[in-house]
């Protein structure tokens, strides 16, 4: 392509007239096959209009000639995540990226890539990687927060999004990720004020307002959730978590007959979906019906053995249990799967993180040494 039109495309790209580019591109690309620019800038062109398919077609052609180009491998990548072709995804993207670590996409779409093929600890790996070269990088932080809270470390998650917050990315799925790791962290005032903050954003939004409602659950303001979760089911008959949640509120209130209503309408639409087993499991343990948590928390990772918050969450409803050996099994797999564990100072209770369950370590602070801890792990 010679550099006069390689300029005027590249200006109409810049424009955003993907239309009128592409008839160009096309052109170029049917009178000379082997021109290798106007390829790659129309296979950007496709996936810049929405159409990963026609990207790949082309850029698999490219790639083949040129296997460890960066910029080609991270628009192949791209493509292939676009089409749901998330292996194909993988190995495009590291590619890209162990060619070029300071291309802040790639590493997006490369740690957006894992967090879907449910790898979290290689997600949190090449997401901190970008952090390091992009600290102000939004995205790469509502992504860290979204992955934190599937490896159950809320307080890293909370962190990052209080970071992404400020660039107005989804601020209302962001204040409730935060609010839900503030309640699994018990710290409901704090999910409440958030809550109602995203409520000023989408005052209509059932979810938030679900969520709310478990929020006064866990404090026992059971009047105000109960008002919130039967104007949501005025709403939407069928929603899952405020049925489930109502359930749970006339439990608490000892009306058996509305509690066996709405948990049977809740349970008719939860099928095998992991995230509402989940729910369910933690809304048994707030009851403190502890073997049904723990059923429905096995029944979740049978759905998703590799989510380190579902084992988590086990290690933990078993510690509640008393059953200590079965909680430090559940322990175990979370390490494994997240690959750091946080643990107690047994004299001043301060938290290290550690990344060896065989490795002794001194507090920091007090210079004890720190044991596999009794009641803190789950920070």
């Amino acid at each position: 392509m010679e550099e006069q039109t390689k300029q005027r495309i590249t200006r109409i790209l810049e424009s955003g007239k993907y239309d009128k580019i592409l008839v160009e591109l096309e052109q170029i690309v049917r009178e000379d096959p082997d021109d290798v620019d106007a390829k790659v800038l129309l296979g950007l062109s496709y996936i810049q209009d929405s159409k990963p398919e026609r990207a790949i077609e082309i850029l698999e052609q490219v790639s083949n000639e040129f296997e460890s180009n960066p910029i080609i491998c991270h628009f192949l990548g791209h493509a292939y995540l676009a089409t749901g072709q998330l292996e194909k995804a993988k190995d495009a993207l590291e590619k890209s990226v162990h060619e070029d670590e300071g291309n802040l996409s790639a590493l997006y779409d490369l740690a957006l890539t894992l967090f879907h093929l449910g790898e979290y600890k290689n997600a949190i790996d090449y997401i901190t990687i970008g952090l390091k070269n992009f600290n102000n990088a939004a995205v790469l932080h509502k992504l860290a927060g979204d992955v934190c809270l599937l490896l159950g470390d809320y307080e890293r998650a909370i962190y990052h999004w209080t970071e992404a917050l400020p660039a107005k990315i989804e601020p209302e799925t962001i204040m409730h990720n935060m609010a839900l790791a503030y309640i699994l962290s018990s710290d409901f005032e704090k999910a409440i004020d958030l809550l109602n903050d995203a409520l000023l954003i989408t005052p209509d939004d059932n979810d938030i307002r679900s969520t709310l409602a478990l929020a006064f659950i866990r404090i026992n303001e059971l009047d105000k959730a109960e008002e919130l979760l039967l104007s949501v089911i005025n709403k939407n008959p069928t929603h899952f978590n405020a049925l489930l949640f109502l359930s749970q509120v006339y439990y608490l209130k000892r009306n058996r007959d509305l509690c066996n209503k709405y948990y049977d309408q809740a349970m008719s639409l939860m099928g095998t979906d992991a995230d509402k087993l989940f729910t369910v499991a933690l809304t048994y343990r707030n009851c403190k019906e502890y073997d049904e948590a723990v059923s429905f928390l096995n029944l979740a990772i049978g759905q998703l053995p590799d989510v380190p918050i579902f084992h988590q969450e086990l290690a933990k409803t078993y510690f509640y249990m008393g059953k200590m050996q079965l909680s430090y099994e559940e322990l175990v797999k979370v390490f494994e799967l997240r690959g750091y564990l946080k643990l107690s100072c047994p004299s001043c209770n301060m938290i290290t993180k550690i990344k060896s369950l065989d490795d002794k370590f001194e507090c920091p602070k007090c210079k004890a040494i720190l044991k596999m801890p009794e009641n803190y792990w789950w920070k």
